[in-house]
């Protein structure tokens, strides 16, 4: 062996050694694990979302299952659809692109088969990568490990494209051996957590409506496959899938891409309350109230679909 590859091998073995050091430490010092690996949040509630998956997922079948981002998780409330009959649960998260909705989709499916799934298309996040932001969230505050879960999580981390995410996705699964998440989250002073995976927003509404301009968007080759793979699953599974687009302030302006011919659309931008500025905290999310409106709207638009497509 040449002296480089000695000299590297020693630094990879004293690399190996100090990161358990460090991660052993940050076990049982959250101050250390804090500052050093990463530090947990309640925006979002992945924490709780999670937890309440792994309560329900093995006594509750679920009718509904719903993927998408932030536009989805502040803004659909399962109870609405609850009161019309069919038990749902919302696994939409922070930032959550196509990717993220196919890898979480795929996971849930191995806990349970849903009669019918909704997946929030907000067209904003159709161009982007898989953001970092998303992958920590799952990674860092979420309590689903084991087997298919740490999968998904892990490639969340590798479709992140972040070598951060990645290392610590190995971490989180011993971590969470101890201590479940969310026992040291910086709290959300404007959310609520609601159960089942929604939180109700308590920011101070828009007074009128935001000066931007509508931005046009397609649909990335990453996107598009993750579509196109929910879809066949789908169909190979005897799940009804529904796209929905969410009630914006200022639409986004694309084409249709070819992968959502056929399927079932909710246009949210027909909801009466879509272009109210009291209902939103900016140009596309809605603040509590909003959201328990337009989801009680999406419900009853769902329920007349659901007819048809059984």
């Amino acid at each position: 062996m040449s002296a480089f590859l000695k000299r590297l091998t020693l630094f990879l073995v004293f690399l190996t050694i100090a990161w358990g050091c460090l991660w052993l430490v940050a076990m049982n010092i959250p101050i250390i694990e804090a500052r050093f690996i990463a530090q947990e949040k309640d925006w979002g509630h992945v924490n709780k979302k999670t937890s309440d998956w792994i309560a329900l997922r093995e006594h509750e079948k679920m009718d509904v299952l719903l993927f998408g981002s932030s536009t989805c998780y502040e803004g659909i409330d399962p109870q609405a659809f609850i009161d019309l009959g069919y038990n749902t649960f919302n696994f939409c998260s922070s930032a959550q692109t196509l990717e993220g909705s196919d890898l979480l989709f795929h996971a849930a499916l191995e806990d349970q088969t849903p009669d019918f799934v909704i997946l929030d298309i907000y067209p904003r996040n159709w161009e982007g990568d898989l953001p970092v932001e998303h992958a920590l969230d799952w990674v860092v505050n979420g309590n689903l490990w084991g087997g298919h879960w740490t999968t998904c999580i892990r490639e969340l981390a590798i479709k992140s494209q972040s070598v951060y995410a990645f290392l610590i996705s190995f971490y989180y699964p011993l971590r969470r051996q101890f201590e479940p998440a969310g026992n040291h989250a910086s709290p959300d002073r404007l959310g609520n957590y609601s159960e089942r995976g929604f939180v109700f927003r308590r920011n101070e509404s828009l007074q009128t409506i935001p000066p931007d301009s509508p931005k046009s968007v397609s649909l990335n080759s990453a996107n598009y496959a993750s579509i196109m793979r929910i879809r066949r699953t789908c169909e190979d599974n005897g799940i009804q899938l529904v796209v929905v687009n969410p009630p914006q302030l200022i639409e986004e302006e694309f084409q249709i891409p070819a992968c959502l011919y056929g399927l079932t659309w909710i246009e949210g931008n027909q909801w009466p309350g879509a272009k109210v500025p009291a209902n939103y905290r900016d140009d596309h999310h809605l603040i509590g109230t909003g959201a328990v409106n337009y989801s009680r709207w999406l419900a009853g638009q769902f329920k007349l679909r659901a007819k048809s497509l059984r």
